[in-house]
């Protein structure tokens, strides 16, 4: 009897110190002191990086920035950078934006319709990645689509001898690093006699979702020997067209 006595005293005991102790930490966790800082820290000083400006700019032989100095050896750069373009240029010609400036689309392709006359060309076809098939009549001043090719992607554009234009669509070599691994897929070659009305070669369809041959032919140029003649050159291989009628070259050689 005395020792359940004992053991119940002692339970009790050990229920209040554990009592008192959870009441003390939720106590001192909702009640912290606040002790207040014994030295005031001060701000740090911007002396490192004026130190780093001055051994930037700094003069080589004094160390310290000359303001005026600076600006002089600035004009002297520039002039120099500019004498070294103008003796540089292998002519006299200047480059000039010439639009258009509205419609966005890298442009991949450009040619010109060469006068009979032997004047200055003013008729010029472009091609952008996203832009469609664009047309000139005056020298690039003003810019017109092209009906029907408004949404193709267009990789090349060739005007044979006899002003017939042929446009190769999609492109092989517009992936992320430029070295054929994706690009955008186009819809075959299509040409035109008159520049304007634009119909597909035969045999160059890619196919459904344009994942076949002829998805994207990158290069066009005409024949210097024949008037009614372009050369292509394609993911299914290269060929020339007359007058609209496609031949692929039998060589193994080139693919």
């Amino acid at each position: 009897m005395q020792l359940k006595t004992i053991f119940t005293a002692s339970a009790a005991v050990a229920l209040a110190l554990v009592g008192w102790q959870i009441s003390n930490t939720e106590t001192t966790a909702d009640s912290l002191d606040y002790t207040p800082r014994l030295e005031q820290s001060t701000a740090q000083a911007p002396d490192g990086a004026w130190e780093i400006q001055k051994k930037l700019l700094g003069d080589i032989e004094t160390g310290e920035i000359n303001a005026e100095g600076l600006r002089n050896l600035q004009d002297e750069v520039s002039r120099f950078a500019a004498q070294q373009t103008i003796e540089g240029r292998a002519t006299d010609h200047y480059w000039n934006e010439m639009g258009p400036d509205n419609i966005g689309g890298r442009t991949r392709a450009i040619a010109a319709v060469n006068p009979e006359d032997g004047s200055e060309e003013t008729v010029l076809y472009a091609g952008a990645i996203s832009g469609g098939l664009w047309k000139s009549d005056n020298g690039g001043n003003d810019w017109n689509q092209i009906f029907g090719l408004d949404q193709m992607v267009v990789g090349s554009i060739a005007v044979a001898g006899n002003g017939a234009v042929y446009v190769g669509s999609g492109s092989i070599y517009d992936g992320g690093n430029g070295d054929g691994g994706s690009g955008f897929r186009g819809r075959g070659i299509w040409w035109s006699a008159d520049g304007e009305n634009f119909e597909l070669v035969e045999g160059t369809d890619p196919g459904e979702f344009g994942s076949g041959d002829f998805s994207a032919v990158d290069a066009m140029v005409a024949d210097p020997n024949y008037s009614n003649r372009v050369w292509f050159g394609s993911n299914a291989g290269y060929g020339f067209i007359d007058d609209g009628v496609m031949t692929m070259s039998p060589s193994e050689d080139i693919s």
